[in-house]
């Protein structure tokens, strides 16, 4: 695999997280420190998961006093699912990322509009890094509270098959615990920015798409001997002027414009710009069949856990339970929108059909405004992804998840309620 020129960010955290392989070409010794923190990173994530599923199977249920340890368990099953989904599609996952830098342009190639792939992937590594290190710290922030605080609990209520209140054995297996909350933070963040990270970098792509298709008529006219203040100034004047001045002052341009060269050139582009649509349309489908059952599992688990978290915040009369609630509360609702935006933001800039109504095609022969209308036809058709074909990722699709979320807490209370009286 070559040096990646966008997505660094997002695969890094995805390989810490041992959800994507390190490349072939790297030396011995790095494959080999690999392995090892791929045994490792995995032994904390089963451990923890097992401990976890055993303490709730054998303890008394208590829905208030064990929702934490509830939802360490949901997170846990949720991310031994991204485990199977990854690396079931990691072939598919390793090709996209590496067609991607293979085939996207980094800026737009008119004279008119500059727009760069820097500031996207830029953000999108930043994104990557930040949240994933975030959670990464978030999840030792509370254990360094508690020793301050002189609380020497296990960091995770667990089920342990020995006696670990004596020294050195109670060190040990509490950093080990703390190293378990770690793994699943860094597999939680890594898996989650994935998806966002992609739609940035597509949605960038599609933005340098449509201002070539609204400005190669002019690119093609320097190319031709036009020079480019005048070809700058008549892509301005050409929404103001009325077009008998117009034609006036702009009649080089003009006798250009009837010069068969300038029909061929000016097709080629259309045709070079129907190919990269055609090849980020394939892209959007390719992320789709990759990444909707991912999708699905974690919108699932995220709404179910807003859903149990609201409810335990109604209930729960323990003030410093509430409040770390409420905490996970704002974050799950935060993580469902960063999913559901970075659909819409994939949708928006891949419906760019008023972008092409920008471009003078009624000054272009009629072969080039058959094409054109073709391709906007084509644009027409929503671009989304979907969570498992039932949900579609765009923002309106936020709002319904909360109103669901808030509809079953306040039917959880009322059962509640009924069955107190």
């Amino acid at each position: 695999m070559a040096k990646l020129e966008y997505l660094t960010g997002a695969t890094f955290t995805l390989k810490c997280a041992v959800l994507y392989p390190i490349d072939s070409n790297n030396p011995k010794i790095k494959k080999i420190l690999y392995a090892v923190w791929a045994i490792f990173f995995i032994l904390t994530f089963v451990t923890g998961f097992i401990q976890c599923f055993v303490f709730v199977c054998i303890n008394p249920f208590d829905l208030v006093q064990e929702a934490m340890i509830i939802m360490s368990l949901v997170f846990y099953s949720t991310t031994f699912f991204y485990f199977i989904v990854f690396y079931k599609n990691w072939q598919n996952m390793v090709a996209l990322v590496t067609n991607i830098n293979k085939n996207f342009h980094r800026a737009t190639d008119n004279v008119i509009e500059k727009i760069s792939m820097d500031q996207a992937s830029e953000l999108s590594d930043k994104l990557a890094y930040v949240w994933t290190s975030s959670l990464a710290v978030g999840s030792v922030v509370p254990v360094v509270l508690a020793i301050a605080t002189g609380n020497l609990e296990m960091p995770m209520p667990a089920w342990f098959p020995y006696d670990y209140n004596k020294s050195p054995v109670f060190e040990i297996t509490y950093l080990w615990q703390v190293f378990c909350l770690i793994t699943l933070a860094i597999i939680y963040g890594a898996s989650d920015m994935f998806f966002p990270c992609i739609t940035i970098i597509i949605g960038q792509q599609f933005k340098i798409l449509a201002s070539n298709f609204k400005n190669n008529f002019y690119t093609s006219l320097i190319k031709l001997g036009a020079e480019e203040s005048i070809v700058q100034n008549f892509s301005k004047d050409i929404k103001t002027h009325e077009f008998r001045s117009f034609y006036i002052k702009y009649g080089n341009i003009f006798k250009i414009l009837n010069n068969a060269k300038f029909q061929t050139l000016n097709r080629a582009f259309l045709k070079r710009n129907i190919k990269h649509h055609k090849l980020l349309l394939r892209f959007c489908e390719d992320l789709n069949k990759i990444l909707n059952t991912f999708l699905l599992i974690r919108v699932s688990a995220i709404v179910f856990n807003l859903i149990f978290i609201g409810f335990n915040i109604i209930i729960s009369t323990d003030r410093t339970l509430m409040l770390g609630f409420c905490n996970y509360f704002c974050f799950g609702s935060t993580e469902l929108f960063i999913h559901t935006y970075s659909g819409q933001i994939l949708t928006e800039n891949a419906d760019f059909l008023w972008t092409l109504y920008e471009c003078p095609w009624y000054l272009c022969d009629v072969t080039y405004q058959k094409m054109l209308i073709l391709v906007q036809m084509r644009v027409k058709r929503m671009v989304s992804t979907k969570a498992g074909n039932f949900f579609t990722m765009i923002a309106p699709s936020f709002i319904a998840f909360q109103r669901a979320v808030f509809s079953y807490i306040t039917l959880l209370k009322e059962v509640t309620d009924l069955g107190k009286d």
